[in-house]
């Protein structure tokens, strides 16, 4: 074997590792970042829903309080106008 086969060798023999090293770094990096960008999305996504939930909840009670007061305006009560704060934190307990 020459010299310069032994060189190839040991050139090669050293880079392999390095390589190897590199290519398994690689992989577990773009593993975390994926899985770090499914988190963000998921996050994302909960923050979208409690929003939406939250606006639902609004506009359901403000409807059952305008239920509420028709109510009150076809039984001609004394004040028919007048909601009683229990009938829409009554509704609204319901929904949670």
């Amino acid at each position: 074997m020459t010299i310069r086969s032994q060189l190839i060798l040991l050139a090669i023999g050293a880079a392999l590792p390095v390589l190897a090293f590199a290519i398994l770094l690689s992989i577990v990096l773009v593993e975390q970042d994926r899985m770090t960008v499914q988190r963000g999305a998921t996050d994302q996504a909960r923050a979208m829903m409690s929003a939406v939930d939250a606006g639902l909840r609004g506009a359901i009670t403000t409807i059952e309080a305008i239920t509420a007061s028709r109510r009150r305006l076809r039984s001609r009560a004394p004040h028919p106008v007048a909601i009683e704060p229990t009938d829409c934190v009554d509704r609204a307990d319901r929904l949670r």
